[in-house]
């Protein structure tokens, strides 16, 4: 009984001496802090049309190149939309639409990846 009570005893100054060392150690670390741009992290058109084709490549593929040059307009000062135009073609018809981004200003979202009709 008497090893049994040395055991717990140990065990408990063991428990309390991480406890502290755990307590004190968090103290002295310091937090990554993220200072969000004023004009947020996709403050130009360049920029947008540069997100949208590293979306864009993946879903529509070599299509992509058809819809170049990528043209975008901020809408209520907070969205990107990012859309292609299709080329002109001589004795082609185009069925469907263009491909579009929305793109949120303030921190980069890709809110909606779409044909338009």
């Amino acid at each position: 009984m008497r090893k049994f009570a040395l055991y717990l005893i140990r065990l408990s100054v063991i428990l309390i001496c991480l406890i502290l060392f755990v307590t004190i150690a968090d103290k002295g670390s310091r937090r990554l802090e993220f200072n969000e741009p004023k004009n947020g992290i996709v403050p130009d058109e360049a920029t947008a049309i540069k997100i949208a084709e590293i979306i864009g490549n993946p879903v529509f593929g070599k299509n992509l190149k058809d819809y170049k040059p990528l043209h975008a307009e901020l809408k209520n000062d907070s969205v990107w939309e990012v859309y292609g135009i299709p080329k002109k073609q001589l004795f082609a018809v185009r069925f469907g639409g263009c491909p579009v981004w929305e793109i949120k200003k303030r921190n980069g979202q890709i809110l909606r990846v779409y044909l338009s009709r």
